[in-house]
């Protein structure tokens, strides 16, 4: 029996939306309209999520969802202030799933990444080519237990590179650092 998995991202039609909010960050003010950018990011994360999920569990429907569905693995993904600048992020198992929570944006996008790594992920350079891919497997790997994590030094990173062309920010793929950076510190 082929494994369901839904990622939840929390706003109505993201079903249908998700990759347009994904694709949407020249269009915002990130300073100035920080629940906009927040649901930019998560839908960012809830791509990456189905995109890397779906070649390492081949036999897994891997769907974004606005809520819950029945008779599934659940991700469910959150950003706890979305004008935060803060890094930190946490993997909270819930029934049937797992709840990826940061409590900046970016945080919540490292969360998307430490669940990947997870998986076996791992990212060195932009691109294919410095992806290290898992071997496919038939299940989700879940945390036992609550994950939290926070870099050593505050930042203050998010994704309004002043300079930085949209198509600088594509060719670079900017998030690849941040997958790599994603495993800074835990405790």
């Amino acid at each position: 029996m082929a494994m369901h998995i839904s990622i939840v991202l929390p706003y109505p039609e993201a079903e249908r939306m998700a990759a347009v909010w994904a694709g949407e960050e020249a269009d915002i003010n990130f300073r100035g309209e920080p629940a906009r950018a927040a649901r930019c990011t998560l839908a960012f994360a809830a791509m990456e999520l189905q995109h890397f999920l779906g070649r390492t569990l081949p036999s897994a429907t891997v769907a974004v969802v606005a809520r819950v569905a029945q008779d599934t693995k659940v991700i469910e993904l959150s950003v706890d202030d979305p004008g935060s600048k803060d890094d930190r992020f946490s993997l909270q198992p819930i029934p049937g799933g797992v709840r990826l929570s940061g409590h900046g944006r970016t945080g919540a996008l490292y969360a998307a990444y430490e669940l990947l790594r997870l998986q076996g992920w791992r990212w060195h350079a932009p691109g294919r080519i410095g992806e290290i891919t898992p071997v496919a497997r038939r299940d989700l790997s879940l945390p036992a237990g609550r994950i939290e994590a926070a870099p050593s030094m505050s930042l203050g990173r998010g994704f309004e590179f002043e300079g930085v062309s949209n198509a600088m920010r594509m060719t670079l793929r900017i998030p690849n650092a941040l997958k790599t950076a994603a495993t800074i510190r835990r405790w």
